[in-house]
């Protein structure tokens, strides 16, 4: 299963271009960058105890709601899960954290959250060569994240299930990384409101994880606000990255950058106006 579909190229891009304003950034405005254990993909370290959801009073949750990944054209179901899980290769690497694997599927497939990202994180980790022991502490720090998005995304019935594991994925990754859940909720309103794709949804929130290390949590989701619903296109956002952290790196303050957003951004300008905004 492949964790990028359309638009994987431009997501790769920005990944790219985290990796280069972290190094751009001042020691004193950075965040410390979260710990990776051992390239799983996570930046978590692993979970202690179980994960445990608050659920509706009727005991209803959100696959009740959603029906996400338990009919035709909605994902994978238990069933193709439970059967991959048996017979993959994945599988049989983590034969012996396999119950708590099925533990943590089955409580996410309750709430409704597409059990390819289940999926997803045994490929990586088997590709990485991550030990079952690391492996099911990060898996078990991916599913309370997709439990906070998913009680996020509520009964939206957004995003399709057939774009739904990428979406949650950018989602984890961008709160792991500091990125808020205001931010998140701003986006799906965006899209709600828009017929926003996710796959510009994941971008924005993926654009917007870089600039943590320099602009406060309201301004982050301000900003991912103006990136959704300006005219940039997806494969922009990593080049808006760089010109904003050009700007951060040459004196600007985050209050002085977001303005020069809101202005240009805000009635549709395109980077080139940005950029003659920030250096005249």
């Amino acid at each position: 299963m492949q964790a990028h579909r359309a638009g994987g190229s431009s997501l790769g891009r920005l990944v790219l271009v985290l990796f280069l304003v972290i190094g751009l950034a001042a020691p004193g405005a950075q965040q410390s960058p979260p710990r990776k254990p051992d390239g799983t993909g996570s930046n978590t370290s692993p979970a202690t105890g179980a994960v445990t959801p608050d659920k509706p009073a009727d005991g209803s949750g959100a696959a009740m709601r959603r029906n996400a990944g338990t009919g035709s054209g909605s994902g994978a179901t238990q069933f193709q899960f439970s059967s991959w899980l048996d017979s993959s290769p994945e599988g049989r690497r983590y034969q012996e954290v396999k119950t708590r694997v099925r533990e943590l599927s089955d409580l996410a497939r309750e709430q409704g959250i597409p059990l390819e990202l289940f999926m997803i994180r045994m490929k990586e980790a088997m590709a990485k060569n991550v030990t079952p022991d690391v492996f099911i502490g990060a898996l078990e720090s991916d599913t309370a994240y997709w439990l906070r998005i998913d009680a996020l995304l509520g009964e939206t019935g957004w995003p399709p299930a057939a774009e739904a594991p990428d979406f949650y994925i950018a989602a984890s990754n961008a709160l792991r990384n500091g990125v808020t859940e205001d931010t998140v909720s701003i986006l799906i309103a965006w899209a709600m409101a828009s017929r926003g794709t996710p796959e510009k949804a994941a971008a924005v929130l993926m654009s917007v994880s870089s600039f943590t290390g320099f602009m406060l949590p309201t301004e982050l989701s301000r900003a991912a606000g103006l990136i959704a619903a300006s005219r940039l296109r997806v494969g922009d956002y990593d080049d808006l990255a760089v010109l904003l952290m050009r700007g951060y790196a040459a004196g600007l303050s985050s209050t002085e950058l977001l303005a020069a957003m809101d202005a240009v951004l805000g009635s549709r300008g395109t980077l080139r106006n940005l950029e003659r905004r920030l250096f005249p």
